[in-house]
């Protein structure tokens, strides 16, 4: 604590400057009775209210704050535009600096990020390229749905038509046993069915003893194909088709399929060539010897090909078994 009985001079400067600031402030403030007084002359005392003042009060301080935000800001945005300049001159020389210090580090790490960038460029029309391929493999898949459902459509429509036709299906290009100008055809014509250009012609199912109560039955069908660039693929039983023979209401699947030199016993195919016969054999086992004869004979099969992809089931009926 200072005793000293006098101020010194820079004391005193500081003392007289506190109460000139006071001074000042006094002589700016407005006392309320010259207020009240002002106001009276000007015919407005009787409208003021108490809470008048305070109101005012706090609007002039709002606007007080609002003026020092905003010279704050603009204060800060010439320090932004003043110092960004020597910033980016700073750190050029920094640059320079680190370059003249560590030549090999900066030359290697801006080498290695040349490649990672020219890598990720590379990766980026990778992706480029191969969503143009999913785009177009989607556009492709679209119309090949569309294909798919008409194609289906149609085989529904044929199946109907060959479910309600008469025993001895005929291909749609032969000529009804009515209107068959010759009487000199054999009497054992062969079955055959035509769908989706596709000729399924049944030569004979054969049967051949086993045992004293079993025997096993084979059926020869020859397919034909009337276009190129075909594929087709015989079932037994998979998830794709069904092969069957229906006798006296019972349901007997066959145990395996051969179509030219290709066999298995669920599915197996082979490529046809335009009006070239190829012989399929679907094979059934342990059937009872009473089985004299077949109701109906099922053909499940599948065409891969330019204008058809799809199950295809050819239907035979009333077929007698030889020996």
């Amino acid at each position: 604590m200072n005793n000293k009985p006098g101020l010194n001079e820079d004391e005193f400067k500081k003392l007289v400057k506190i109460l000139s600031q006071r001074k000042e402030e006094r002589e700016g403030i407005i006392t309320i009775d010259t207020v009240r007084d002002s106001l009276r002359e000007l015919e407005l005392s009787e409208l003021m209210v108490e809470t008048d003042i305070e109101e005012v009060r706090k609007q002039v301080n709002r606007e007080i704050k609002r003026r020092q935000r905003k010279n704050y800001l603009i204060f800060g945005l010439i320090l932004v535009i003043v110092t960004n300049p020597f910033a980016a001159y700073g750190g050029y020389k920094l640059k320079e600096f680190l370059i003249a210090r560590f030549p090999g580090n900066l030359a290697t790490a801006q080498v290695d990020n040349s490649a990672e960038l020219v890598n990720l460029e590379k990766q980026v029309k990778e992706l480029e390229t191969d969503k143009a391929d999913l785009e177009e493999q989607l556009k492709d898949s679209e119309v090949t749905k569309e294909q798919l459902e008409k194609q289906l459509e149609k085989l529904e429509d044929e199946n109907k038509a060959a479910n309600t036709s008469p025993p001895t299906t005929i291909s749609p290009t032969s000529p009804s046993p009515e209107s068959s100008p010759s009487p000199e055809s054999s009497p054992t014509t062969t079955n055959s069915v035509e769908i989706q250009e596709l000729v399924f012609e049944l030569q004979e199912c054969k049967k051949s003893l086993t045992s004293a109560t079993k025997q096993n039955i084979t059926c020869s069908v020859l397919i034909t194909s009337i276009k190129d660039n075909t594929k087709v693929y015989l079932y037994t039983k998979t998830s794709r088709g069904k092969s069957r023979i229906i006798e006296a209401g019972k349901e007997i699947i066959p145990t395996r399929v051969t179509l030219g030199s290709n066999y298995d016993n669920y599915s197996t195919n082979n490529n046809l060539t335009k009006d070239i016969s190829i012989e399929g054999i679907i094979s059934f086992e342990n059937i009872p010897q009473e089985v004299e004869k077949i109701e109906i004979l099922e053909i499940a099969s599948y065409l891969e090909s330019s204008y058809h992809n799809g199950p295809i089931k050819a239907e035979f009926r009333n077929i007698n078994l030889v020996e």
